[in-house]
């Protein structure tokens, strides 16, 4: 009898303090999103949909994603997808504000407003140029960096 009220004490304290390790990796604070021009969705011109590989090396880590972008009339919608195949966040813009939908912080400890930040510079350089990101191609392969918050990203088809 004291052994059954031993194990179900444990997993009573189990079941309590799994979920709170979850709960405190999120709390940690996000690095700050880069600093830069986020243009307003009508600036983009036509409807698109764009699917790409998308990897990112910033402050120690290494992570690639598929990037899954659609553009409907004033609505740009982006979905960053891991290698196993779990959407870890999306972003809806409309107009030049921007709303997580859902983050997973634990997969991707950044702001993916960067991504967001990347993608529309990779594919419409002349209204984001600036000082606060510099962008090479070669070829398919699109390079952005962002010295000012450690951050170098590729985009490619």
């Amino acid at each position: 009898m004291a052994a059954r009220i031993a194990r179900a004490v444990l997993l009573a304290a189990l079941a309590v303090v799994a979920p709170g390790c979850v709960t405190l990796a999120m709390l940690r604070p996000l690095p700050r999103a880069c600093p830069g021009p986020l243009p307003a969705t009508a600036e983009l011109g036509e409807d698109f949909t764009l699917q790409a590989r998308y990897r990112v090396q910033s402050r120690g880590r290494d992570l690639a994603l598929t990037l899954a972008v659609e553009k409907r009339a004033e609505r740009l919608v982006l979905l960053g997808i891991d290698p196993l195949g779990t959407s870890v966040f999306a972003l809806v813009q409309e107009g030049t504000k921007v709303r997580r939908e859902r983050h997973l912080r634990p997969l991707f400890p950044f702001a993916p407003e960067n991504v967001l930040r990347d993608v529309i510079l990779a594919r419409f350089t002349p209204l984001t140029e600036g000082p606060e990101a510099t962008l090479a191609r070669d070829g398919d392969v699109t390079t952005i960096t962002r010295p000012a918050c450690d951050w170098t990203a590729t985009l490619s088809n």
